[in-house]
């Protein structure tokens, strides 16, 4: 799978992503993950923003957005940054979100195509598709 974006409207890049100032309390740090080409990325779910990040140092590497309404969260946008991009960060994030979303108990609504196709390739995370 390409580390591409989607979004219903038009994304915003990712250098506007950088922009906004996340204050720290806001999110919730998960701990470095490594993927199989040797990268360790932190994946943080930043409450504020509604979104998960994926970070490389104090870099923004890349986002996933979500609604939580109740029991059920919608992935809309996933987007990761056009130079980072073919170094499987996309997977990193997705599978770091939907871990989190998981462990809440929770089911999800994928409208991102990412995110679904995502969802549909491991089917580790099929049964987290709300009814």
């Amino acid at each position: 799978m390409a580390d591409l974006c989607c979004a219903a409207d038009p994304p915003l890049s990712v250098k506007q992503h950088k922009s906004f100032a996340t204050p720290a309390s806001a999110l919730q740090r998960s701990g470095p993950l490594s993927s199989g080409n040797n990268l360790v990325m932190e994946i943080r779910k930043n409450v504020e923003m509604s979104r998960y990040e994926i970070v490389d140092g104090d870099q923004l590497v890349g986002v996933c957005d979500y609604l939580e309404q109740g029991d059920i969260v919608t992935m809309p946008h996933t987007e990761i940054n056009p130079a980072r991009r073919g170094q499987g960060l996309a997977a990193q994030l997705v599978r770091g979100a939907l871990d989190d979303i998981a462990a809440s108990g929770r089911h999800v609504v994928p409208t991102c195509w990412y995110v679904a196709d995502f969802m549909r390739a491991n089917r580790e995370y099929t049964e987290l598709f709300a009814a």
